[in-house]
Formats: structure tokens, sequence, C-alpha cells
């Protein structure tokens, strides 16, 4: 039970660590000027674009080689609609 309980706290601890950098990371995207990667794929990490393109697995695996143990925020930029995952 003890270590059910350790887990637990300890999940809920990494999820709000989690929590805090997507939004730092979302909060960065919101001021970015966007307009250079319409059509495109970016990653966000430490609050700047690391990849951009038009295929997501080459942003994916650019952003992950570049920000290794971090968490990057991917959106697809398209026109004036943008997605975010």
């Amino acid at each position: 039970m003890r270590n059910l309980i350790f887990c637990k706290e300890r999940f809920i601890c990494e999820k709000n660590i989690l929590n805090k950098m997507i939004d730092d990371e979302y909060q960065a995207f919101m001021k970015l000027n966007l307009t250079p990667y319409s059509g495109k794929w970016i990653a966000i990490c430490e609050k700047k674009v690391v990849a951009h393109g038009k295929k997501f697995n080459a942003v994916f695996d650019e952003a992950k080689r570049k920000c290794p143990g971090k968490h990057p925020f991917f959106s697809l930029v398209h026109g004036k609609e943008t997605w975010l995952f």
C-alpha cells in the first residue's frame, strides 16, 4: 500500500511538471509569428521553434534529436487555422 501511495504522489508530481512545461511552450507558441511556417509542422522546445517541415515524422525526429529528454510542443500551421498537438 505504501508503494502505491508513493507512485501516485510521484505520478501527480510528474504530471504537474509536464503540464507546466506544456503551458510554457504553448505561451511561447501564442507569441510567435507563424507566417513563415504556413502549411508546415512546427516543433517548439524551450520557447523556440526547433524544427519545421511538411512531414510530421521528420519534424518529430528532429525535435527529439535537438531536445533529448524534453517534451516538444507540435503544431500544424495552416494559413489562418492552426492545429495543436
